[in-house]
């Protein structure tokens, strides 16, 4: 039961839905502690503070994700490098929403060194979305059509439509600004089509609603659809 709950947290988050998807790792979290099962209450913790991040509080956040660095430092059996893993990730994922860009690198490559040695696809995408995204907060275009078009290919590749519209928009924008106009064309293309599919498969009207109405979805739209008209 605290797997399925927590899945759906995830689920409502990956559709924009942080205020439904807080009460399912809520709940996830509360069943975690009570049945006495670790990785139920660390992952749900995880996802609320990513949530968080997500909807614009990333001060809150932060404080959930260094909260958890002791806990996960200290040892969780054997999935310790997976927690090791998310956390980095959450903590680059606030500093960086926090314009603390040269401190989340560091984490950042933290985060990547783990995905790289055990294999990790979708966090090593991650890791490459928020290496373009800092590079794009210091103006270097260059390195954030590198580190992102690696976080796409890698979201392609795994299927992860997520990962494949949000590194596909700063991709397309960071292509513009490094002046490659066709590229970004083509990528921006990609991404509409992303999160146009993404809508169509929405498990319900209220989650489609909620998702094509997300603000980092309406940004990604209109930035996608003056690339394609520039």
């Amino acid at each position: 039961m605290g797997r399925i709950v927590n899945s759906l947290g995830w689920l409502h988050q990956e559709f924009g839905d942080f205020r439904g998807a807080l009460e399912f790792n809520r709940e996830a979290t509360e069943l975690g502690r009570r049945h006495q099962i670790g990785n139920i209450e660390i992952s749900a913790q995880l996802d609320i503070g990513g949530g968080l991040v997500r909807r614009g509080e990333a001060g809150p956040a932060l404080a959930v994700f260094e909260e958890m660095i002791g806990r996960v430092e200290k040892g969780l059996g054997s999935h310790r490098w997976r927690w090791d893993m998310r956390v980095s990730v959450g903590v680059a994922e606030a500093l960086l929403a926090l314009d603390r860009g040269d401190e989340a690198l560091a984490w950042i490559d933290r985060a990547m060194a783990t995905a790289r040695s055990t294999g990790s696809a979708k966090y090593l995408g991650k890791c490459h979305a928020l290496r373009g995204e800092h590079s794009i907060l210091g103006g270097r275009w260059d390195d954030a059509v590198t580190e992102l078009a690696q976080a796409l290919a890698i979201g392609r590749k795994i299927q992860y439509p997520t990962l494949t519209w949000q590194a596909g928009h700063l991709l397309a924008r960071a292509q513009a600004e490094a002046h490659r106009p066709d590229e970004a064309v083509v990528t921006a293309r990609l991404a509409l089509d992303t999160i146009d599919a993404v809508a169509a498969r929405a498990p319900d009207l209220a989650l489609r609603k909620t998702f094509l109405e997300w603000p980092r979805v309406v940004v990604a739209r209109e930035d996608l659809d003056r690339v394609i008209r520039a």
